[in-house]
């Protein structure tokens, strides 16, 4: 199905407004559908049994008989059948009786190939979704899961509500594994001691540990690569990094961290024990992961700077050494054709001006820029000193490791 399309799969109702594009593309009825709907309803009822057809075929679940329709759809429809085209009130007016909404969705079910969920069906949905759940950061994934399984099925679409149920209980499964993955990460023993920690205040101020955390970079500066590499040393010195919280898949530690971002740090405090736990230690260990690539850009930011800036430097002084030279390459040509000298003097003369040039060895830009930043040792340092807190090295199993 086409991503476009993929929007509408599961939708118990159209938008107020439907684009001219969407329409065309989505929303079609083809010679067969019209013939089918004039054979089997009398022309007071085909254009709402035709529409019925246009929206299950494309959401996978029954048309609501009180829902607004879009004013192109209802014109379009009523083109492709032949017959007046309605208000949307008395469009509305046909299912009054509840009877008629009823006999519409059934026979649009069948003339669609649409079958209802058995139980059967429903064992492998639950099944599905309790896998899907191990990689969904919220309910709202797996419903849209349970929707294009049933979809690709050609099963009727339930409910919400039953979507949700399900979304729910695979959901609650999967957390269930994780508070006792997060619990032996840490360690049970340490776990009340590494809340008691976070939400301290930092010495000499009245900011909790956790709300510095959540403070995000400013601007690329050395003070700010400085600032955080002091969240990470900090967070190292917790432990964070060797949590071992493989069986957290990363989307569901963001899922959890953005609760801790979007929430006041004493509504954490109120929610159970073991949530809190959770969250707390996927916040710590993304942001952990988060301020390490910062640190990397940042450092590399700065790299930069101080390499583009002995580039600078060895520019200027190779183009002040080449115009030296060049001056002094002048002077000689001018003493040698002084004809007022003795071709002895004028040798001897040109060969102590030529005697700077010349005669080093040639060198490389790059080991001009080289030399600039040996020259530049206490910025140079500083960037690195600053990274120490850092490991970098491969896997073990890397060949450059």
């Amino acid at each position: 199905m086409s991503a476009f399309a993929d929007r509408f799969v599961g939708c118990d109702c159209l938008p107020g407004r439907l684009s001219d594009f969407d329409r065309e593309h989505f929303f079609s009825l083809t010679k067969a559908d019209a013939e089918a709907v004039k054979e089997h309803f009398r022309e007071a009822h085909q254009l709402a049994a035709a529409l019925m057809v246009l929206f299950m075929r494309l959401a996978g679940r029954p048309l609501d008989g009180f829902t607004v329709l879009p004013r192109n759809l209802l014109r379009y429809a009523a083109g492709a059948l032949g017959v007046t085209a309605p208000s949307i009130a008395s469009l509305r007016s046909i299912y009054r009786r509840k009877q008629t909404l009823v006999a519409h969705q059934r026979w649009a079910k069948e003339y669609l190939g649409l079958t209802e969920l058995d139980a059967t069906q429903e064992h492998d949905l639950v099944s599905a979704l309790e896998v899907q759940a191990q990689d969904a950061a919220h309910t709202d994934d797996l419903i849209q899961v349970a929707r294009h399984w049933l979809f690709t099925r050609r099963i009727l679409i339930p409910s919400t509500r039953r979507l949700l149920d399900w979304a729910r209980d695979a959901f609650a499964k999967i957390e269930t594994q994780i508070v006792i993955c997060v619990a032996d990460a840490v360690s049970r023993a340490n776990a009340a001691r590494l809340l008691l920690t976070v939400h301290a205040p930092r010495p000499g101020t009245d900011v909790s540990r956790i709300e510095w955390l959540k403070t995000p970079p400013r601007r690329h500066s050395p003070t700010t690569l400085a600032e955080t590499m002091e969240k990470v040393r900090y967070l190292r010195a917790l432990g964070v990094h060797e949590w071992d919280l493989s069986g957290v898949v990363l989307a569901r530690q963001q899922a959890y961290a953005r609760q801790i971002q979007a929430r006041r740090p004493y509504r954490t405090r109120d929610i159970k024990l073991a949530a809190q736990l959770v969250e707390v230690v996927c916040f710590l260990r993304v942001t952990l992961l988060e301020f390490t690539d910062t640190a990397l850009h940042l450092a590399s930011r700065r790299t930069q700077q101080l390499v583009r800036s002995a580039a600078e430097r060895a520019h200027t002084r190779h183009a002040r050494e080449s115009a030296s030279q060049l001056r002094q390459a002048a002077l000689a040509k001018a003493v040698l054709h002084d004809g007022t000298k003795s071709w002895e003097e004028r040798v001897l003369k040109a060969q102590e001006l030529l005697a700077a040039v010349g005669d080093a060895v040639p060198v490389s830009f790059a080991s001009r820029v080289r030399k600039a930043l040996a020259e530049d040792s206490t910025r140079v340092h500083a960037c690195l000193d600053v990274l120490s807190g850092l490991e970098f090295h491969g896997r073990a199993k890397d060949a450059g490791h």
